[in-house]
């Protein structure tokens, strides 16, 4: 027994002579942040050892990962960027064919999808693809705070049919989905979602580390869209503003973004067509730059905005500026943003230049005609023609819809555009609809 004892402790002891130094240099490691896994025990003997160092390497490279990630993702300001270097960094580590995010908005009550990227190009639930929480299990998600994995999304469809969202996920080929929420100070403002074209593909370890990231990063992705989102609210807030100028109540940009928007989801129900290309993206921009069109009318004299009668020659000269004026500030907003993306507010631009050209090439500023006015300006100049004519103005009094409907059917090749102007005309029960949410009834 006494030879046992004596062969063990100096077996004990050559190990921690040949180990010690190895140890001592990983503490140090340690204490200096230099986090590599190799410096742990390079030579494991025991298998509980072999265990510790697997997990101690594992750890160290997901840190690694972490930080190199975060290194990447500071001078992004980019919610397009930042998800395309998060989907590049991820593909590296496990199998995921497709990143999406979406954003939790609490006043309206619904989730919004903000960007997606896929392996095959191929997005259909992109941005602004949007549920109301009475309609989605996110919801749910939303009140416990935690991740879901669906590893069959065929089956999950077939159990739940009506999910618009999974038929989406569907048709991208998507075969397994993780959902991870996106919390700050203990909120859900948003979710991150991993897909892969493989069943029965995420686990828990999966999970335990992309949530891990997500503690690091997520004020880098909450900073990126919330930067987009305030420029917005305020753009949307000073419109609002200048609308008080010009009419008796805000209603009027409420119903025109609503319309505009309206026409635009079912302009994208068609087939595709030239001159005629839309989006999600694009409507999601529409719907949050279209209230600015007539910003530039803060440039305009109150005794022009506000007069009870007819304009004169001279002070139509005046009002036409406003475009112009409008246009330029979204112009030099985005020449100062360009550094964080140079389309920055192209659209309101666009919107706000383009929204009194006609069809025939008789409007103003430039006098485009046709195609060359740009679609997003073609779809607003309808909304905001269909409300002015249906509501009251100091200088007259508002039309009843009947008469306002044949007015843009009239107008048709000659101020608007034809095609859009039909589309327009089938949604009429749904115009009707927002017409009397927002107020056109009691004006």
């Amino acid at each position: 027994m006494i030879i046992i004892i004596f062969l063990f402790g100096y077996a004990i002891q050559g190990f921690m002579s040949v180990q010690l130094p190895y140890i001592q240099k990983s503490l140090l490691a340690l204490g200096n942040h230099q986090y590599g896994a190799k410096r742990v025990i390079p030579q494991p003997v025991f298998e509980e050892e072999k265990i510790i160092h697997n997990q101690i390497e594992r750890v160290f490279d997901e840190n690694l990962f972490i930080e190199s990630l975060r290194e990447k993702l500071l001078d992004v300001y980019l919610m397009e960027d930042a998800m395309d270097i998060l989907f590049q960094s991820l593909s590296l580590r496990m199998k995921v064919d497709r990143l999406g995010i979406a954003f939790v908005d609490y006043q309206e009550e619904k989730i919004i999808a903000e960007y997606g990227v896929h392996v095959d190009g191929t997005i259909r639930l992109g941005p602004g693809f949007e549920v109301p929480f009475k309609s989605t299990s996110l919801h749910e998600l939303i009140m416990i705070k935690q991740t879901r994995i669906t590893p069959d999304i065929e089956q999950a469809l077939t159990l739940n049919p009506a999910s618009a969202s999974l038929r989406l996920l569907h048709q991208e080929g998507i075969q397994s989905n993780a959902i991870l929420p996106i919390l700050i100070n203990q909120t859900v403002f948003g979710f991150l979602f991993l897909s892969c074209k493989q069943k029965n593909y995420f686990n828990e370890q999966h999970i335990s580390f992309t949530t891990k990231l997500l503690l690091e990063i997520k004020g880098l992705l909450n900073r990126a869209y919330f930067s987009k989102l305030v420029f917005s609210k305020l753009t949307e807030s000073f419109a609002q503003l200048v609308d008080k100028k010009d009419n008796s109540t805000g209603d009027h940009i409420n119903r025109m973004v609503q319309y505009s928007v309206l026409l635009a989801r079912a302009l994208k129900k068609q087939p595709l067509k030239e001159g005629y290309e839309i989006d999600e993206k694009l409507i999601l921009e529409i719907e949050r730059q279209a209230s600015s069109h007539d910003i530039g009318k803060i440039g305009v004299p109150d005794a022009i905005l506000k007069k009870d009668g007819k304009l004169t020659s001279e002070e139509w000269v005046v009002m036409r500026e406003h475009p112009v004026i409008g246009a330029n500030v979204f112009k030099d907003l985005r020449e100062g943003l360009k550094i964080f993306d140079p389309d920055f507010y192209r659209v309101a631009e666009d919107i706000t230049r383009y929204h009194h050209e006609r069809w025939d090439g008789s409007g103003y500023p430039e006098g485009l005609s046709g195609l060359a006015i740009p679609l997003v300006a073609r779809i607003v100049a309808i909304a905001d023609v269909f409300d002015a004519i249906s509501s009251k103005r100091v200088y007259k009094n508002a039309y009843d819809l009947d008469t306002t409907f044949n007015i843009i059917k009239e107008s048709k090749e000659t101020h608007l555009d034809p095609y859009l102007v039909d589309l327009f005309l089938n949604e009429r029960e749904n115009i009707v609809h927002i017409y009397s949410i927002y107020g056109g009834l009691d004006e």
